[in-house]
C-alpha cells in the first residue's frame, strides 16, 4: 500500500495518534491504573542539529502496537474557546479499541468498525472494513522521522523521555502538526503527554491512567 494512502487509514480508522508529557511512576503493580502529572515545556538539548529518531520511533510503535490499556483526554484550542474530550485506548493481541468521545473505532481480525456511542450508552456500529496490519502500522510510523523524505526532524530535550518534532515542510497536513513535544513513561511504552501546534490551531494530550493488564470490558466500546 502507498505511503500516503497508510498514513490516510491510519489517521482515519485511529482517530489520533496518541503522545506526549512527564509521567508520574510508582512502584505499583503494572496491573493498576497509573497517574499522570505534567511538567513544564521542556528544552532543546545542547546537539546543533536533529538527533537520531531511533529511540523515539521504537517507543511511538511500542504505544500504538503494544498491550495496553489506558484513559486521556485530548484539548484542543485555548481559553474559553478549548474543548477538551476524553479518550479511551486499548490493545490486546489482535483486538484493540480507539474511542474519543462518542465515536469509537474496533479493530477485531484485521477489520475495524467504526462505532456510535449514545447518551444512553448504547453502542451502534458500522460494518467491519479491512484495517492495516501491525506491521503495515509501524512502516507508516518510522516513515514519517526516517529516511531522506521523512517528515518531521527531531529533537533531543533536557528531558532523556521527551522530544521535539519539527515539520520543515508546511504545505502537508501531519498527525503531530507543525511542532509537537511529546514525552514517554519511564517504560517508554507509553506517550504520556503530547502539546501539538499546527495549521489546525493548538492541541494538548495527557494519559490520565494505563495499565499493561488489559480486560474484556477494556476492549468494549462505551
Amino acid at each position: 500500500m502507498h505511503r500516503r494512502a497508510l498514513e490516510f487509514t491510519l489517521a482515519l480508522t485511529l482517530g489520533v495518534l496518541l503522545t506526549a508529557g512527564v509521567l508520574w511512576w510508582t512502584s505499583r503493580s503494572e496491573s493498576e491504573p497509573v497517574p499522570v502529572t505534567t511538567t513544564l515545556r521542556t528544552e532543546i538539548g545542547s546537539q546543533t542539529g536533529p538527533a537520531d529518531p531511533s529511540a523515539l520511533v521504537e517507543g511511538l510503535i511500542a504505544d500504538r502496537t503494544g498491550d495496553v490499556a489506558l484513559t486521556a483526554e485530548l484539548t484542543r484550542g485555548s481559553g474559553e474557546g478549548a474543548v477538551t474530550v476524553s479518550i479511551r485506548r486499548a490493545r490486546s493481541g489482535d483486538r484493540a479499541l480507539d474511542q474519543v468521545g462518542a465515536t469509537a473505532a474496533v479493530f477485531a481480525d484485521g477489520m475495524v468498525r467504526q462505532c456510535q456511542i449514545s447518551v444512553t450508552r448504547t453502542v451502534s456500529c458500522a460494518g467491519a472494513q479491512p484495517t492495516i496490519s501491525r506491521a503495515d502500522e509501524a512502516d507508516v510510523i518510522r516513515a514519517l522521522f526516517e529516511g531522506p523524505d521523512r517528515d518531521y526532524d527531531v529533537f533531543a530535550t533536557n528531558d532523556p523521555l521527551c522530544w521535539l518534532l519539527v515539520a520543515p515542510n508546511l504545505a502537508t497536513s501531519l498527525p503531530y502538526g507543525r511542532t509537537s513535544e511529546l514525552c514517554f513513561d519511564e517504560s517508554e511504552r507509553v506517550v504520556a503527554t503530547r502539546e501539538t501546534n499546527g495549521r489546525e490551531g493548538s492541541e494538548s494530550y495527557r494519559v490520565v491512567t494505563f495499565s499493561f493488564d488489559v480486560t474484556e470490558a477494556d476492549l468494549e466500546p462505551g
